[in-house]
């Protein structure tokens, strides 16, 4: 949602905040409907988190939270320094941006998965397992 806009390659001044607004509204008329929503976001605050949270509570669907962290230090800032773009235009984050990021943390229960110890696949199990619960 937070990509450029347009041919030009020009972010909209509505970046952030609206785009937010977009995904949640989105995501509750899909649970409306009856399908499973899979939000993938960076919420690196309390106030996106919870307002994920409130969307699954006013939809009475079920909510699982879960942290995708990298534990070992290099390993992070090799896969950071080391991404590529797949969406034209798209801004990657530096390393220098991922460190100085506001991170508030977590004030509740939630799956953490470290992707310095696990892989895709067992990412991919450990939640299918969460959600089987």
């Amino acid at each position: 949602m937070h990509q450029p806009r347009g041919s030009n390659g020009r972010r909209t001044a509505a970046r952030g905040g609206l785009d937010s607004e977009v995904a949640y509204s989105i995501a509750q008329e899909n649970l409306a409907l009856g399908c499973d929503v899979i939000a993938d976001s960076v919420n690196p605050i309390e106030l996106t988190r919870d307002a994920w949270r409130q969307v699954a509570v006013r939809s009475e669907a079920l909510c699982l939270e879960v942290e995708i962290i990298c534990s070992h230090m290099p390993t992070h800032r090799q896969r950071v320094e080391n991404r590529k773009a797949d969406i034209s235009g798209m801004t990657l984050s530096t390393w220098q941006k991922v460190i100085d990021r506001n991170y508030a943390p977590w004030h509740r229960p939630r799956l953490v998965i470290d992707t310095a110890s696990s892989t895709a696949e067992e990412a991919a199990e450990q939640t299918h397992q969460n959600i089987r619960r």
